[in-house]
């Protein structure tokens, strides 16, 4: 497909959702678990980097590498519509 301008676009679904389920171990041998489910990953993706970016221009931003759960803390993705996470045992 091409727009109005030439450019060459695509369709992208912007339905559905993804299941991400993390597990930590600590030198105990001790485990947590969780399970996230957000909407669209596509989606998700360019709505959290408008997001970051908001905030960077906003002046909050740490130097150095950094993944967004670590700057704005592990709640930063349930923001987003669809997004949800639950505590496994």
């Amino acid at each position: 497909d091409r727009d109005v301008t030439g450019v060459q676009t695509c369709a992208l679904p912007i339905s559905g959702r993804r299941v991400l389920v993390g597990v930590v171990t600590n030198g105990s041998g001790e485990n947590a678990r969780a399970r996230v489910t957000t909407g669209q990953g596509n989606v998700l993706t360019a709505q959290a980097g408008v997001e970051i970016a908001r905030r960077v221009v906003a002046g909050e931003v740490k130097a150095g590498f950094q993944t967004p759960s670590l700057v704005y803390g592990p709640d930063f993705i349930l923001q987003f519509e669809g997004a949800a996470r639950e505590e496994l045992k």
